[in-house]
């Protein structure tokens, strides 16, 4: 079986698609108001951000 390289393309699609799903649940079930996930959606996006920029100096083995 061949291992395939990574791709950051469709890693960083699906998570905004995840990014979506949950603020689209969180407004369907009365989790958080428009305000609140106004709010929450650039902290998340800041964090993702971070993470990959934290991966990106990983040392690699």
């Amino acid at each position: 079986m061949n291992i395939h390289p990574f791709r950051v393309t469709p890693v960083v699609f699906g998570v905004l698609f995840l990014l979506v799903g949950a603020g689209w649940t969180a407004l369907e079930y009365d989790i958080m108001t428009g305000a609140q996930l106004r709010l929450a959606g650039p902290i998340a996006l800041i964090v993702i951000g971070l993470i990959g920029v934290a991966l990106t100096f990983r040392r690699r083995t």
